[in-house]
């Protein structure tokens, strides 16, 4: 019996630039270098990160960007988090994307994507030296905090649930229940 080859494309941030080029109005992501077609968001995905991006804001001016690209320093990798809080000011980026030094925090909202984004992304986050990544999941109604990247492997992860409080440094508190609207 023959072998069966893989036939997969392994898509690089190189080819993903070109394509954005030829097709501005897609919406990709670039993961392990597979293009994941960004999907249009459910209405409580969309308020949760505007909520968040809303209160970062207010804790952290000039320093929070929502659903852009950063820079994770693999050829095979562009991701675009939900939100993602910097060191420093936004303003320091505006020839390129933020790089794990960077940043602060990554925060991932998850409905549907929640496997990806416990699974594929966290090994992904944890790999690049993303000092603390945080789930916010909307199916089970709870954050999952993972912080001390080790490897591919984040050392503490803490789930809060409901009105359990979780923190980024004394700037910022929040709960999973301050979040989400009531059932």
């Amino acid at each position: 019996m023959a072998a069966v080859l893989d036939q997969r494309k392994v898509w690089t941030r190189e080819d993903i630039a070109r394509l954005s080029e030829l097709f501005p109005n897609e919406r990709l992501e670039l993961i392990e270098g597979d293009l994941i077609e960004k999907m249009g968001q459910k209405p409580l995905h969309a308020y949760v990160v505007a909520l968040l991006t809303q209160l970062l804001m207010t804790a952290f001016p000039e320093r929070v960007r929502s659903q852009t690209s950063i820079n994770i320093n693999d050829p095979k990798s562009e991701p675009e988090p939900d939100v993602v809080v910097l060191h420093s000011s936004i303003r320091e980026f505006f020839d390129s994307h933020p790089s794990p030094i960077d940043i602060a925090l990554v925060i991932e909202v998850a409905d549907t994507s929640l496997a990806m984004d416990r699974e594929v992304k966290y090994r992904l986050y944890a790999r690049a030296g993303i000092a603390e990544y945080w789930i916010v999941d909307l199916v089970n109604r709870r954050t999952i905090v993972c912080r001390r990247p080790d490897g591919e492997e984040y050392r503490s992860v803490i789930i809060y649930d409901g009105r359990e409080e979780f923190s980024l440094n004394e700037s910022f508190r929040c709960s999973t229940a301050e979040l989400l609207p009531d059932k």
